[in-house]
């Protein structure tokens, strides 16, 4: 029996996802979660690698921080706990209003229930308000939520715009590819008239819509949007341990390895 039903309900997740251009994503992503998840919690701060990238490529405190999706707030109160300034937004109605309400009001710049496709098309006009930003988190791999590599692209070009110079620590799903029974599966739908998803396209219940990254496609996204990759990992284990990149503009990353010359024929001159 149990077995019946999870047949039945990857079926459903397929057909989901085969909808997915024409369904309210978010909407979808933000009644599941709290069906299957519950009330959305705080009961972590940053995680330990995401706590060494800011120790290493972050600006010191009292720098201001922009997190998107930032979920229930995890992010924005370990940087605020910190002494950072921060600002957020957050596409899912529940997280929002626990993130809003958690973070210290002397250290929230700005706050918005709000998508990345808001963010890209101009609708955050309080969060936009507050920039330049010293730096950007787009965490809990939540750029995978975008299916389309154009909205990635528009996004990272955007939150560029809004942190010309500081780093962009961003996350993702990791690369995993649909089975030989659910390529089989989407082949049947394109025959009924669906439109069959991409192989490394997902729907859950409990995670909604994703894309998962490989890593060719964060280098190539990275280079598509003027950007330098000067860290990667992606092989801590899930959930902590999201694959993670942290991006500087092409630019910054000349004039760092500039003045790395510099310093080094400094240091020979003087022996």
């Amino acid at each position: 029996m149990k077995t019946i039903v999870r047949l039945i309900k990857r079926c459903l997740e397929e057909i989901i996802l085969a909808l997915a251009p024409i369904l309210p994503r978010w909407k979808l992503v933000d009644s599941s979660y709290i069906k299957l998840c519950g009330p959305p919690t705080l009961n972590m701060g940053l995680f330990a690698w995401e706590e060494e990238v800011i120790k290493k490529y972050f600006p010191p405190a009292r720098a201001r921080i922009l997190v998107g999706a930032c979920g229930a707030g995890r992010e924005l109160l370990g940087l605020s706990s910190q002494g950072y300034f921060v600002a957020g937004f957050e596409p899912l109605d529940v997280s929002a209003e626990c993130a809003k309400s958690a973070i210290p009001k002397e250290n929230l710049l700005a706050f918005s229930n709000s998508t990345y496709e808001d963010l890209v098309c101009g609708k955050l006009k309080e969060i936009e308000s507050f920039a330049p930003y010293d730096a950007v988190i787009l965490g809990g791999g939540s750029i995978s939520h975008l299916l389309e590599n154009n909205m990635c692209k528009m996004l990272l070009e955007k939150v560029r715009k809004l942190c010309p110079d500081g780093p962009i620590l961003l996350s993702w799903l990791k690369a995993t590819y649909a089975g030989p029974k659910t390529k089989l599966f989407r082949k049947m739908l394109t025959k009924i008239g669906f439109k069959e998803a991409p192989d490394r396209d997902q729907y859950s219940f409990s995670m909604g819509f994703c894309h998962t990254f490989t890593r060719d496609e964060i280098f190539i996204l990275a280079e598509w949007t003027k950007n330098s990759i000067v860290f990667y990992e992606d092989e801590k284990p899930y959930p902590q341990g999201y694959p993670h990149a942290v991006l500087l503009p092409q630019s910054q990353k000349l004039l760092n390895s500039v003045q790395a010359k510099s310093e080094s024929y400094l240091i020979m001159k003087s022996y």
